[in-house]
């Protein structure tokens, strides 16, 4: 079997002793140690499959399908009534194949170029443009790609978000037969972590040097990239540590976003920013305000430096975006509340329109977000023994759109919600909102409506009894993580669930002896105080290392067990005279074990940290390619409607939600009929 590449400099004196303990060879002595054994074992992202299995995969000694036939049957999807299914198109690339299971987007896609019944219609609202895509990678997103791509956006610059590392292996080679020159990629993966740079729970981030598609004369320089994320480049990086996944991912978007500007320049065509998390458009609005030259903005995000792309563009970073870059399209409901944070206290600089808040995105596919996300929580518990009908549960951003959702579903499920479900947000000491400033539709989640059928509902974590508090056996949070916003009397910081608040969990809890923190926004922003918190256990010496003022006699770290994974590749691996992997790409996430003594008495307690903090709904299919088709179907449309306005002189700097503002609805697919403009939707 080949062995874990560490790809770290600083884990080669440590990678045999590991590896021995990571087959049962030897116990890990050392935190960090242990942890890089949990990862090992797991391996979530590195392990090479031998490509003889992808020939049959067998059940005993029966083959029951062969894995070259089921790849073409999905590149020959059929439609409802099992009918092949025909688009016509102008380009012919494998990823067309991901648009065929994708039937509003091919409407709109049909709608918009002007198709006739007979012939593909000449409208291309896009043509001449550069589309910066930051977006998923999986074949929904392939299939909006492509929408765009007949709209005439067939210059794209891709910077994928990898939250599932097994999707990095089913899609990247569909994309080698479309032109370099007219298609970039990238994507960053998670390696474990070092023993000078514990950034355990995240691991160090790099570039994917296999998955990398570039014009051989603009190399992506990877090597660069990944001495900024792991700390060694400290003239880009003075911290010397990790950068956690949303400054990487800015990092190598910023990148990218330059290059895409200089190529802008030299060929007379406008960018607009196509993203799924609020990467880049918040830091550059930021720039523009700050009045920060290209070289600043190259120093603040920790970018390579690149000469010829900064040699094309003007020095200062305000003049490099006049007459080039359009404005961005926000997919996700985090991206959004960035830039409507920036919004909320002063005047925008850039255009965002979005459909973080419409109809479609909250309704059909928030709803089905959430079941992703309660789904995927089960499995967990079902592989650690537990079910969720007995546990405690705590939403956090509960009268947030997804966290009420959630709180329906869960009180279906669980055995006596009104003792077992709570509920913690904001808006719970929010005044009632004014009569009409909020569209119709969005009625059922005004912020002054009680959460149904729960035990109760805070504001803040604190505010519960102590003992409900330490009641819980699961924490699903919605929030997006800790945010600081700028009031009357300064900043306020709103803080969600912190290291303190697990502490005492452990410590002060008689009751429960399992906490599971699930996530369900964004990245590993939910939890990061809590992350930070474990990292410093980690680094401090055994023995040494105290919760609440009690000594430890042992805490440690090890996968979330998923057996019925690790047996399946083990049934199906073809080299009987070599032992299988028990280390597989699919993950649930870590847990962490703390042994002290409690009352005199010595007790083991767990918390899980199901997917490694990362939305949960990412760990198995996500939502359904029959959801996500709507919403693709309507950020593409969106992007058009963003070009449009640009071309017509109509854009102006600001927030635009679909369904909430005329400007981001007036001919947008599936957008709801608005009669006028609504208060945007609060960022908190």
């Amino acid at each position: 079997m080949k062995q874990a590449d560490y790809g770290h400099p600083a884990l080669e004196g440590v990678k045999k002793e590991v590896q021995k303990a990571a087959e049962g060879k030897k116990y890990a002595k050392a935190p960090i140690e242990k942890l890089a054994v949990a990862t090992a074992r797991q391996n979530n992202y590195h392990m090479k499959i031998n490509h003889q299995i992808l020939h049959g995969i067998v059940d005993g000694a029966r083959a029951i399908v062969n894995m070259e036939e089921l790849l073409e049957r999905l590149e020959t999807p059929l439609d409802p009534a099992g009918k092949p299914v025909e688009i016509h198109t102008r380009e012919d690339y494998k990823i067309y194949n991901c648009l065929k299971t994708m039937p509003h987007c091919i409407k709109s896609m049909e709608i918009t170029r002007g198709d006739t019944e007979t012939e593909i219609g000449t409208n291309r609202p896009l043509e001449n443009t550069i589309c910066v895509a930051i977006h998923h990678l999986d074949d929904k997103s392939y299939g909006g790609l492509c929408v765009l791509r007949e709209w005439g956006a067939v210059d794209m610059v891709t910077v994928f978000v990898g939250y599932n590392p097994l999707q990095t292996m089913i899609w990247r080679d569909m994309l080698d037969e479309i032109p370099n020159e007219q298609f970039t990629a990238c994507i960053l993966e998670s390696t474990p972590a070092s023993a000078t740079a514990p950034s355990w729970a995240e691991g160090i981030y790099r570039v994917v040097e296999d998955f990398n598609k570039f014009p051989s004369s603009e190399p992506l320089p990877s090597k660069q990239f990944d001495a900024i994320f792991d700390g060694t480049d400290e003239e880009k990086n003075p911290s010397g540590k990790p950068l956690p996944f949303l400054n990487a991912q800015r990092s190598i978007c910023a990148y990218n976003f330059l290059r895409a500007l200089a190529k802008g320049h030299r060929e007379n065509k406008k960018v607009f920013v196509w993203e799924d998390g609020g990467y880049l458009n918040p830091i550059i609005d930021e720039t523009i305000q700050e009045k920060l030259s290209v070289a600043d903005f190259r120093k603040k995000y920790m970018l390579p430096e690149d000469k010829e792309t900064d040699s094309t563009l003007p020095a200062d970073f305000t003049a490099a975006l006049e007459s080039v870059f359009i404005g961005s399209v926000e997919l996700t409901r985090n991206g959004y509340d960035m830039s409507a944070a920036i919004a909320e206290k002063r005047e925008m600089n850039t255009t965002l329109y979005s459909i973080a808040a419409s109809y479609e995105k909250v309704m059909l596919e928030g709803d089905s977000i959430a079941l992703a996300c309660i789904d995927a929580l089960s499995q967990v518990l079902y592989s650690t023994g537990c079910s969720l009908r007995e546990r405690n549960v705590l939403v956090m951003g509960a009268r947030g759109n997804l966290g009420r959702l959630s709180v329906n579903h869960l009180s279906n499920l669980l055995e006596t919600p009104k003792e077992q479900l709570w509920g913690c947000d904001l808006k719970v000491d929010w005044p009632k909102p004014k009569p009409g400033s909020i569209p119709q539709w969005a009625e059922w989640s005004a912020s002054d409506r009680p959460l149904e059928n729960v035990g109760g509902e805070v504001s803040a974590y604190g505010k519960l009894p102590k003992e409900i508090r330490y009641g819980f056996d699961v924490i699903l949070g919605w929030t997006g993580g800790p945010k600081t916003v700028e009031t009357e009397s300064g900043l306020v910081t709103y803080q969600t669930i912190n290291g303190q608040d697990i502490a005492d969990w452990l410590t002060e809890g008689r009751e429960k002896a399992s906490l599971y923190l699930v996530s369900g926004s964004t990245k590993t922003v939910e939890f990061l105080d809590v992350l930070v918190w474990l990292e410093s256990l980690l680094v401090t010496e055994p023995g040494k290392r105290i919760v609440n003022g009690i000594n430890l006699d042992d805490m440690s770290a090890a996968p979330i067990p998923d057996q019925l994974s690790i047996a399946a590749v083990a049934q199906m691996w073809p080299n009987k005279d070599e032992k299988p992997p028990t280390v597989i790409k699919r993950n649930f996430g870590t847990q962490f074990t703390f042994v002290f003594k409690q009352d005199g008495v010595q007790v083991t307690k767990t918390i899980y940290l199901v997917n490694n903090t990362m939305p949960v709904n990412f760990m198995f299919y996500g939502t359904p390619t029959e959801i996500m088709d709507m919403t693709y179907s309507q950020v593409t449309s969106c992007a058009a409607a963003l070009v449009k306005a640009d071309k017509e002189g109509e854009k102006e700097p600001g927030v635009y939600p679909t369904d909430y503002r005329q400007k981001a609805t007036i001919g947008v697919y599936l957008a709801r009929k608005l009669d006028k403009d609504y208060d945007i939707p609060s960022s908190i």
